[in-house]
């Protein structure tokens, strides 16, 4: 025991710097997360709660025909997965590009990460105005081109397509950045040994610097599915959820449950349920990134 209070005597220091920390992160993270959690098991009349309900809430999402939650889930993975399919391809070719001695390589690396600056609601302003079918510039082009006039966010046949090129824009930025600090981190002693070895450029991308950027490009899939799958403001003001709610996705009415019709508890449990579900997402591509490492 009096070991035990001289250790502490002498390396109690550390502990009282961490503690505001500590009590800190409780309080932004934690607790909201429990005032959550008792909030979805209560009725509220606007913002106040005014009586114990259980699981109620649960239920009524997954059943009230109203809240259509499984139309909503499904619009959030076409969301995520066409965002994804598009976003990383997209963001690998620019930074291999990006990295090879080309002229004005800090001009082209300013202007391809220029949207990743640019605010989510000015974004989709810009990009409203584009796909705008009466003055539009796409629908001119489509016009000269001797093509009708597409509703790219009035057609539920084009509406998330539009939504998700839109999204696309604004994030690959941020996965071609991550991507070209990986490939600039490979030793150029490798990719000389490779040459040496009689391996062409495509043989050296795909077998030697792709493979030692894989954990890299894993990261980059949890950390952008997470924030696809809580994209609010773009899908806001680009389509608000329609047409007929073709792009109505779970964090969209989450918002919409709060803020526009003010029922706070079905706002608040579906926000533990997209909490539940990011969750999942990230368990998932970290079991896969453990196996891709133990390989």
């Amino acid at each position: 025991m009096k070991n035990i209070k001289s250790i502490w005597r002498k390396n109690r220091l550390p502990y009282y710097f961490i503690t505001p920390v500590v009590v800190l992160i409780l309080l932004v993270i934690f607790l909201p997360i429990i005032y959550a959690l008792w909030l979805s098991t209560q009725k509220t009349d606007f913002t106040t709660p005014i009586g114990f309900i259980g699981l109620h809430n649960y239920i009524n999402i997954f059943t009230d025909p109203d809240i259509n939650f499984f139309n909503s889930l499904k619009s959030s993975l076409q969301f995520v997965v066409g965002s994804l399919a598009i976003t990383v391809p997209f963001a690998l070719i620019l930074a291999v590009l990006l990295n090879k001695n080309i002229k004005y390589k800090a001009f082209f690396r300013s202007i391809f990460v220029l949207p990743w600056v640019i605010s989510q609601v000015a974004a989709a302003l810009i990009w409203s105005w584009l796909y705008n079918t009466n003055y539009g510039p796409l629908t001119y082009l489509l016009q000269v081109l001797g093509f009708k006039a597409i509703k790219f966010l009035g057609d539920p046949n084009y509406a998330m397509i539009s939504v998700i090129f839109t999204n696309v824009w604004r994030t690959y930025p941020f996965a071609m950045i991550l991507m070209l600090a990986a490939l600039q981190s490979i030793p150029e002693e490798l990719v000389e040994a490779s040459r040496v070895d009689g391996a062409n450029s495509l043989q050296i991308f795909f077998r030697v610097k792709l493979p030692l950027i894989q954990n890299v490009i894993m990261n980059i899939f949890i950390l952008l599915s997470l924030l696809y799958f809580n994209t609010v403001t773009v899908i806001l003001i680009l389509t608000e959820g329609g047409p007929l709610n073709s792009t109505y996705v779970l964090a969209l009415k989450t918002f919409k449950e709060s803020f526009f019709y003010w029922k706070f508890s079905t706002g608040v449990t579906l926000g533990i349920i997209i909490f539940i579900i990011n969750i999942l997402i990230s368990l998932l591509y970290i079991k896969i990134l453990g196996r891709e490492s133990d390989i």
